[in-house]
């Protein structure tokens, strides 16, 4: 049995090692062939070679996607799907109940991880955790094949050394053609049924099942000791009065195969919905401060993931069978953890036009209404719009017990999306959206008035306000205090509590209005929700109290300041436009003489957009809080007269204000700003290869340390060979430097003549180098590389006119120039790299 053993582990290697089509064809042949005494020792490795680990990148799957490689899609879309290879090998190995593996604690969430340290492990870990027999302390868990499987992918999407391959968070076009993704929302589909169907039986081989009728069915199927989400009454009834066995469609046995879907949800939450810092020595990779935000892909996936529990939960029927009660607490089980991510990420989130990202997740999660009817979900995708939600009316009566249970992820998000939203620059298109994007949802009829009457039970004097004071304390402010820094935030898993959750759900058909006792539960409840979720430092502001009033008051006038300067810039690109000439003459003279058309980042369509979308969330922030839009809120003349008057040192800090706007002189002061320290070491300008950038100043750098004298030497020559060189090399020039970790201080340092290939990387030029020698190819009827060749011959010849007629022209040695403190910089603007 070992040599079989060993041979089958041979062949899978073998496999592993050809192209990725040969390389599943051998595998599916292998897995055929192979008994299942070897499948065991062969499931592991293929899982490894799959899925990687700290030091590899498995199969690249992050960088399969259906419009750039359908083929390697599709092969690898069938090899991974639930009733693909992948799975009718679990579904064999699973019929030995005793069959283990070990999946090491290193890999597991942190906070996870802190439970098990501290000796708290969560239900779901406990009986799978691995003792050793000396320290007595958990160092792995042993898991089913099933089990396996599903946390090898799940740590997948998280893994950090794979998330040093991802180039930022990404945009949101191709990403949604990513196999992962695809997968993802196959396995929720499969495990977690929306359209009334169940989770298909678990095929095992004939062996296994010639043995199972001797074991108990749920011994033999459900992993023993597994905890569950599920009441215990639902799963242990089986008489004949019993409502499973009254419809035929609802048969016993799929509420002992409830424990996949399970497993699905708990894992995937779990690691996903993590929100801690990794844990550098766990992981083995630095502890960078890219680490604390997740990848662009990883918040996809959670949006889908989010959006598919809304659809699971609002499929129920009420049949009392095992799957509709986990229908039932998929959202309530996992809320604390979805809010608990969001207000980290947010936290963390850079200011820059990817937080789109993260506020679509989080607005996916606040309007479980859209996500009804999945039979429908593709048309819906694609005809519900953005403006859906302004025709959309909020059914009171089946979505009040939601908004209840999750009043801290409207409220409490809110005020902490307006600080960001004050920094942002209005007046540009993806900024103006997102602003208009979450005052359109907020806009829904008889949201706001559901969130107001939840907010004024907690305000009531029999409850609130005492317990309020004694939860919070009033030296902390809301939206300035991280969601990390709350002293509950380690301790619990983000998860509320069952009473409360159960107390929402069972009573869907009554008001608090129509109950005194009802109202001081709903109170009781979320004061009790609020305390674990933020600690009990955690002083809560109401949404729609005076003070967050005030503050959308302020922040109407700079809405209105970002319309004006979203009109102004308008009205440039537009004269621009008319000012620039136009025809073919004018585009052969920019493409041969070097003068550059402005790049711009928005066409003119968008940049249209923007009055549009400010000018409805104005009118939609003033109908939320019941603010009269006449001049009361037109405070903009006042801020812009204050901050005229002000200096920049005079305007108040982040920590002393949540409100701040520079005044419009200011901010052009900025945008004006240039670059004034050495060109080579400027940022990456936006018409430029970054890659080819950095390449290029190496290159240059190296010949200017080895060979700086000479170059120096070269260049003070007043000659032929010294006019010649000087049309090539970069003249000596005077820079800005600024040091100092405390006290800064401006200093002025002087650089030789050095080589500069750094114009080499801009796209322009590039362009223009590759026509020239097109035509030059075409002309001669020659290969690329003659024409290349004749091409620097020509700029040579060029260079050795220009280098003949500079006597005459009266330009000898250029002297050196200087930079005053007051003079402006010689480098040309440079858009914000980040």
């Amino acid at each position: 049995m070992a040599a079989s053993c060993e041979t089958a582990r041979y062949r899978i290697y073998n496999a592993l090692s050809k192209p990725l089509h040969y390389r599943v064809e051998d595998i599916i042949t292998v897995l055929d062939q192979c008994s299942n005494k070897e499948l065991q020792s062969v499931y592991p490795i293929l899982l490894e070679s799959l899925f990687g680990t700290n030091d590899t990148y498995g199969w690249n799957l992050r960088n399969v996607y259906s419009n750039q490689n359908p083929r390697d899609f599709d092969l690898l879309f069938r090899f991974l799907h639930p009733n693909g290879p992948i799975f009718r090998l679990c579904y064999k190995l699973i019929g030995d109940s005793y069959l283990k593996y070990d999946f090491p604690l290193s890999y597991l969430p942190g906070k996870v991880k802190q439970l098990i340290k501290k000796g708290m492990a969560p239900p779901f870990y406990v009986d799978k955790l691995q003792m050793d027999s000396q320290s007595g302390k958990p160092f792995s868990l042993a898991l089913n094949p099933f089990e396996l499987f599903v946390f090898n992918f799940a740590y997948f999407m998280v893994n950090p050394w794979h998330q040093r391959s991802i180039s930022g968070v990404g945009d949101m076009g191709s990403s949604s053609c990513q196999l992962i993704l695809y997968l993802a929302e196959e396995y929720f589909s499969h495990f977690l049924p929306c359209d009334g169907s169940h989770v298909p039986v678990c095929n095992t081989d004939a062996n296994a099942n010639a043995v199972r009728p001797s074991l108990p069915h749920q011994a033999a199927i459900r992993p023993v000791k597994s905890p569950t989400l599920l009441r215990q009454t639902v799963l242990v009834k089986s008489g004949p009065s019993s409502p499973l066995h009254a419809s035929p469609t609802v048969p016993q046995q799929n509420n002992l195969e409830i424990w996949r879907s399970e497993t699905i949800v708990q894992v995937f939450t779990d690691f996903w919905l993590d929100s801690t810092e990794p844990d550098p020595p766990t992981f083995g990779v630095g502890n960078l401060a890219q680490d604390l935000l997740p990848s662009g892909e990883h918040i996809r996936v959670i949006r889908n993931m989010i959006k598919h529990f809304h659809y699971f939960s609002n499929s129920a029927t009420g049949d009392m069978s095992a799957m509709d009660e986990l229908k039932r607490v998929v959202i309530p089980s996992n809320q604390g953890k979805i809010y608990s991510f969001l207000r980290n990420t947010i936290h963390n989130w850079p200011l820059d036009s990817s937080f789109r990202l993260i506020l679509e997740t989080w607005l996916s999660y606040i309007q479980p209404w859209r996500y009804t009817d999945y039979l429908n979900k593709s048309a819906n995708r694609f005809h519900s719009g953005e403006n859906d939600e302004q025709e959309r009316v909020v059914d009171r009566s089946r979505w009040l017990p939601f908004v209840a249970e999750n009043l801290p992820s409207y409220s409490v998000i809110f005020q902490q999306l307006l600080p960001r939203f004050v920094r942002l620059d209005l007046s540009t298109p993806k900024n103006s959206q997102m602003l208009f994007r979450v005052t359109k949802v907020f806009s829904q009829i008889n949201l706001n008035e559901m969130i107001a009457e939840m907010e004024s039970y907690m305000e009531s004097p029999q409850g609130s306000r005492g317990v309020m004071a004694r939860v919070g304390t009033p030296s902390v402010p809301y939206a300035l205090l991280s969601p990390a820094e709350s002293p509950n935030a380690t301790a619990q898993w983000g998860t509320p509590s069952a009473q409360h959750s159960a107390l929402f759900r069972h009573n869907r058909s009554l008001s608090p209005s129509d109950s005194p006792w009802l109202r001081d539960k709903w109170c009781a409840s979320l004061q009790q929700e609020l305390l674990e979720l933020e600690g009990p430092f955690f002083q809560y502001q109401p949404m729609f109290g005076p003070e967050l009033r005030n503050e959308i008051i302020k922040f109407l006038g700079i809405i209105k300041l970002a319309k004006a300067a979203a009109k102004q810039v308008q009205q440039n690109l537009e004269e621009e436009r008319r000012n620039r000439p136009g025809g073919f003459l004018s585009s052969l003279k920019s493409l041969f003489l070097g003068i550059d058309v402005e790049l711009e980042e928005y066409s003119m369509e968008e940049r249209k957009k923007v009055i549009a979308y400010l000018d409805t969330s104005f009118q939609q922030l003033c109908s939320i809080f019941q603010v009269d839009p006449g001049p009361g809120v037109d405070t903009c003349d006042g801020f812009q007269s204050v901050t005229k008057q002000s200096s920049f040192a005079e305007l108040p800090k982040a920590s002393e204000a949540n409100l701040m706007l520079p005044s419009p002189r200011l901010r052009r002061k900025y945008c004006d700003a240039r670059y004034e320290g050495d060109p080579e070491m400027a940022p990456v300008m936006t018409i430029e290869l970054g890659f080819l950038v950095r390449a290029l100043r190496l290159v240059s750098s190296k010949i200017n340390e080895k060979y700086g004298d000479e170059i120096k030497s070269l260049y003070q020559e007043d000659n032929f060979k010294g006019r010649l060189v000087r049309q090539v090399l970069s003249p000596p020039m005077t820079v800005r430097t600024v040091s100092g970790e405390f006290e800064l201080r401006q200093e002025y340092v002087s650089m030789p003549p050095r080589l500069s290939l750094r114009s080499l990387a801009n796209q322009g030029v590039l362009l223009k180098m590759a026509i020239l020698i097109l035509l030059l190819s075409w002309a001669m009827g020659s290969g690329y590389l003659q024409g290349t060749v004749v091409f620097l011959l020509i700029w040579f010849l060029w260079l050795t006119i220009k280098a003949l007629l500079a006597p005459l022209l009266g330009c000898g040695v250029p002297p050196v120039p200087s930079l005053s403190p007051r003079e402006p910089g010689r480098h040309p603007n440079l858009e914000d790299s980040s």
